[in-house]
């Protein structure tokens, strides 16, 4: 299919596009999402992404303004960015591999099975927890969640970040040279630009640089639903999490949290608060449950 933009400024014409279901993305995210940007876009504009203000630019590229300083080299394999970082172990090992950044990714990494059967070393003292499956173009993906040491990419170190492991790896992840991804919860520490056309990235620090990488601490895995995405169900319950030990179940509604009605995303930040007592206002089969949860560390 062809297809053109014309907005804002922003306009390209005769752009093949692909048509798949993405209803997935406004389930697990809440906002609704009627199209996805991909490599056309950044092939014909520099593109800025500015987490902290909540704003994306596209720039010509006659523009000559640098972004920022340190820039980081990008190879473009398969229409997207692979930048080399590296992943660290509990005995201070660090291995360096390649990882596409994936602006699409909400947590911090993803990372290959295969690139970790590879190293084990960066897995040695550490629990992996294995959640809820959830939904993804090709059905229900089972994965594991592990809290690694570190990464560091471009002079920037993170400690503690938080990586999902696919049980079968699919698409760039099946990959022999990938490592895996990075993803927004890197990303939103910095204003990131991306230069296709240089090959450079830039990452340009934010508040948020040196905030703790937090992660769910319920076991529950949420979804939206409705016309407008603003009903929030239970998907899944991890099994003796404390969300499962308070007696919450897939197919629960939940109203409110805390008294509030709140949206997915606002609802997913207030299950991230380790040792807070959440009172959740629960429909099930027509009836309205109030269950408390104590949150608890899980990864």
């Amino acid at each position: 299919m062809v297809w053109g933009l014309d907005h804002a400024g922003l306009r390209l014409a005769s752009e093949r596009i692909a048509v798949l279901p993405i209803d997935y993305i406004g389930a697990q995210t809440g906002h609704p999402v009627d199209a996805l940007f991909g490599s056309n876009v950044f092939q014909h504009f520099r593109v800025t992404v500015d987490y902290a203000h909540k704003s994306v630019s596209f720039i010509s590229f006659q523009d000559t303004c640098t972004p920022g300083v340190g820039a980081i080299p990008i190879d473009i394999e398969g229409n997207v960015p692979v930048v080399e970082a590296e992943i660290g172990g509990n005995n201070g090992s660090l291995v360096k591999a390649k990882f596409v950044v994936d602006i699409g990714t909400t947590g911090a990494a993803i990372l290959s099975k295969r690139f970790l059967e590879e190293h084990p070393e960066l897995l040695a003292g550490h629990s992996l927890v294995a959640p809820p499956p959830f939904s993804a173009v090709g059905g229900k993906i089972e994965y594991k969640l592990v809290r690694l040491s570190r990464i560091r990419i471009g002079g920037h170190d993170f400690a503690g970040p938080v990586a999902a492991i696919p049980d079968q790896p699919a698409g760039i992840l099946a990959s022999p040279g990938v490592a895996g991804l990075l993803g927004g919860e890197i990303l939103r520490r910095f204003t990131v630009t991306w230069d296709y056309r240089s090959r450079r990235m830039w990452l340009v620090p934010n508040a948020r640089l040196h905030v703790p990488f937090e992660a769910d601490a319920s076991g529950l895995h949420l979804i939206a639903k409705g016309p407008s995405l603003a009903r929030t169900y239970v998907d899944g319950v991890l099994a003796g999490s404390p969300a499962a030990r308070a007696g919450v179940q897939a197919g629960d509604r939940i109203i409110s949290s805390n008294g509030r009605r709140q949206p997915l995303w606002e609802m997913g930040r207030v299950l991230m608060v380790l040792g807070a007592k959440v009172a959740l206002l629960v429909e099930r089969d027509g009836k309205l449950l109030r269950i408390i949860v104590t949150l608890a560390n899980l990864v």
